[in-house]
């Protein structure tokens, strides 16, 4: 815990340690206050660029303007996170899953995508300038397999109070 106490110390930002309560495995590594922070993450580099996070209560926006017609809803208390990830070649986030459905935009290098559910571990490509959904409660890993670095912006819609990340153990799917 000292590596962490004094990574938080130096960057500003403070890192909540793993609450193991109830037999689930919660990391909430970075909760962003000011600054960047770097560590490392399941066998690789990501650096947490930026966080901003803010809560909407219950909410159901209907959006229409000419032809093009747009709805979010929530029956519950959400919270909106947003964060900006920056990952190292070989860097990954490890078998995870969300609380609630998570949108990302890749805007350099490219993410490659593992599913948790899928018995071939197909690998959903994701280059610079594409999105791809996260459905919460969905297993799966992200990865940078290429040789530069790649940045992500993600969107969480979480219950309120809740982390935007839970590990998960390795569905035995894929070879690592």
């Amino acid at each position: 815990m000292a590596f962490l106490e004094l990574l938080a110390t130096a960057a500003r930002t403070r890192v909540v340690a793993p609450d193991t309560s109830v037999g689930v495995r919660r990391k909430r590594w970075f909760h962003h206050t000011a600054g960047t922070a770097t560590a490392p993450l399941h066998g690789g580099w990501w650096r947490l660029a930026g966080r901003h996070e803010a809560n909407l209560g219950t909410f159901h926006i209907q959006s229409k303007a000419g032809a093009y017609d747009a709805e979010l809803k929530s029956h519950d208390n959400t919270d909106i996170v947003v964060v900006s990830v920056d990952v190292a070649p070989g860097g990954h986030s490890g078998w995870h899953f969300h609380p609630g459905p998570v949108l990302v935009i890749v805007k350099t290098g490219t993410i490659t995508f593992y599913m948790g559910d899928d018995p071939t571990c197909t690998p959903h490509v994701h280059p610079a300038g594409t999105t791809f959904f996260e459905n919460g409660g969905m297993v799966g890993i992200a990865r940078n397999e290429g040789t530069v670095a790649a940045t992500v912006v993600a969107t969480f819609f979480v219950p309120a109070g809740s982390p935007t990340r839970l590990d998960a153990d390795a569905p035995g799917n894929c070879t690592f």
